[in-house]
Formats: C-alpha cells, sequence, structure tokens
C-alpha cells in the first residue's frame, strides 16, 4: 500500500475525532464534579497519572512538597 498524504489524513480524522470526544467527555465529568464541590483540578491530576501508571511519581512529588511546606 503507497502512503500518501490522503491516506494519512483518512486514518488520522477519525482518530482525531475520537480524541474531540473523549475530551469533552472528560470535560463534562469534571464540571459535574466541581458542581458537586470537588476538586476537579486535583481529581484530574490523579486520574490523568493513574492512566499513565505514575501514581507513583505523583505520591512522591506529593511526600515531597508536604516535606517542603513542613520545614517551612
Amino acid at each position: 500500500m503507497t502512503v500518501t498524504n490522503q491516506s494519512i489524513i483518512d486514518k488520522l480524522v477519525p482518530i482525531y475525532t475520537e480524541i474531540d470526544t473523549l475530551t469533552d467527555d472528560a470535560k463534562e465529568i469534571l464540571t459535574g464534579a466541581k458542581e458537586a464541590g470537588l476538586d476537579q483540578a486535583m481529581l484530574s491530576k490523579v486520574a490523568k497519572a493513574k492512566a499513565n501508571s505514575k501514581l507513583g511519581d505523583l505520591t512522591e512529588k506529593t511526600e515531597k512538597l508536604l516535606e517542603l511546606i513542613d520545614s517551612l
């Protein structure tokens, strides 16, 4: 199969459409969290870290931040 500009565009369009749909879904969920009085920024950060298997990194950064605050 020959790779052309059109073939690449044809493959990317549905991917970008799906990304836009998922982004809208995430915004809707976070709006609901905000309306419920929850910290949407924190929830988003934790969910992204969990999705990327980086909860350990987030925990470590949080612990370092808490240590810094305690030292002040």
